[in-house]
């Protein structure tokens, strides 16, 4: 099952964006999914125990997920994709939201790159494609995409300007003794 990403981003766009779902309706929007696909909805042990692990950032991504869901064509495409999947997507949910883990609700709502972050990962999860994209072509864009990607690299980078600005103290003030001798 592929999916007209531009045309589902568009329609979020469109959306009203108001708070996330509770998170009692957010699983129930979710359950849903897996019930209009003929399956078994994910154990409420499994959701209380992923809450329990997660927390609040968690119950917002459910939310924020709940949302497009139901604002979207989304739900008829992840319908569509479990429908077709080979295996039981289910045991794999929590991937999805270890993917996304670093998302919060105003980060997926206020912001395109991550919204379609987003996106493009619960797609996966599915096992839905993106129309007009191979494999490798969605994985890449998946890539570039990756807030974790970018976290990392900006750690670095801070990492790096905190050693330059180590290394410049230093500097100066061995360059201040040296002015200091030389005028004793």
């Amino acid at each position: 099952m592929d999916c007209e990403l531009e045309g589902l981003i568009s329609e979020v766009e469109q959306a009203p964006l108001h708070s996330p779902f509770p998170l009692d309706v957010s699983i129930a929007i979710v359950s849903d999914c897996f019930r209009m696909a003929s399956l078994e909805p994910v154990l409420e042990k499994d959701w209380q125990r992923w809450e329990e692990k997660t927390g609040t950032l968690w119950r917002e991504q459910m939310g924020m997920l709940a949302h497009l869901l139901t604002s979207t064509s989304l739900r008829e495409v992840t319908v569509a994709a479990l429908c077709e999947a080979a295996d039981d997507r289910r045991p794999m949910l929590h991937r999805f939201f270890d993917q996304i883990e670093p998302l919060s609700a105003e980060m997926i709502r206020s912001n395109k790159f991550r919204r379609e972050e987003c996106i493009r990962r619960w797609l996966q999860w599915c096992g839905a494609g993106v129309s007009g994209e191979s494999l490798q072509e969605s994985q890449s864009r998946l890539d570039r995409l990756d807030y974790r990607k970018t976290l990392e690299v900006y750690e670095r980078a801070e990492k790096a300007r905190k050693e330059e600005m180590k290394v410049r103290m230093e500097k100066a003030r061995q360059q201040k003794a040296a002015a200091r001798g030389w005028r004793e």
